[in-house]
């Protein structure tokens, strides 16, 4: 039986390499390729990724992953796949992942 190889450009295998409690390791390894913290920011709380509709038009999105570090910095991680390209191709440096730095909302006291 051959083994078939899942690419991790997959919304859904991203999530389940990057958006799971058990595989935090491999998160904290990719936000230090893109992004420099003190190590101690690296401890991460995994959030809620489901965006609430504000108005009855709205539509629910979902992120990729959703993290707060220890100070309180919240970051949405997104992969975004090339229209251009396969979805059997599994290179990595063909495709873009998306870091957003998240304000978080400030309600009415």
């Amino acid at each position: 039986m051959e083994n078939e190889v899942l690419s991790p450009v997959n919304d859904w295998i991203f999530k389940l390499l990057f958006g799971d409690e058990r595989r935090k390791d491999m998160l904290i390894n990719l936000l230090k390729i893109f992004i420099e913290l003190p190590e101690e920011e690296y401890e991460l709380t995994f959030l809620d990724t489901h965006l609430k509709p504000e108005t009855e038009g709205d539509k629910l999105g979902i992120l990729d992953v959703k993290v707060r570090t220890k100070s309180g910095k919240i970051f949405d991680i997104e992969i975004q796949v090339l229209s251009e390209m396969s979805d059997k191709s599994c290179n990595l440096s063909r495709y873009i992942i998306l870091l957003y730095f998240i304000k978080p909302y400030r309600t009415r006291t």
